[in-house]
């Protein structure tokens, strides 16, 4: 499963193997068949007092499944995003969850899984129903953009 999720990483050009490499090396991994749910699922950044990205990991389960792989490409795209900030001022506004929940849904697009469908509807609703402005606001402008991608032919059915 990792080998189709870096194929999945370089189809939609977000592979660089340092930022692999770091993510693979800076995460905790966990076994997501112990308990049968995803767990605790993040990309922890390390700030200094000024302001500065001083370093980062992620907690993400093993890649197992098609939903395990979703779990990884949320987490891998603010790995990344923040990957290239290391050593930088850094501020983290509304618009932090946006890139994920998009490649989250061209995976899902991609996949054309009944499981995987049925698993994004129920963060979907979970999302709505918490009502966290970073991730409504995310849902909100996802298809939007996906939208956008398509009409400019940045992206193909």
């Amino acid at each position: 499963m990792d080998k189709e999720f870096i194929s999945f990483l370089k189809q939609y050009n977000i592979y660089n193997k340092e930022i692999v490499d770091s993510f693979y090396n800076n995460s905790l991994r966990y076994d997501s068949e112990i308990d049968g749910e995803i767990g605790l699922n993040m990309c922890i950044y390390a700030i200094n007092d000024d302001d500065v990205l001083v370093d980062l990991k992620a907690c993400v389960p093993c890649i197992k499944n098609y939903k395990t792989m979703l779990v990884n490409v949320h987490e891998y795209i603010h790995y990344y995003i923040m990957y290239k900030k290391l050593g930088k001022k850094v501020i983290i506004g509304r618009n932090c969850e946006l890139l994920p929940l998009v490649y989250e849904k061209l995976f899902i697009m991609e996949k054309n899984d009944d499981a995987l469908n049925r698993y994004a509807e129920k963060l979907d609703r979970i999302i709505k129903k918490d009502n966290n402005p970073d991730y409504i606001y995310a849902l909100e402008y996802r298809d939007k953009l996906i939208d956008l991608l398509y009409k400019k032919k940045f992206l193909k059915k």
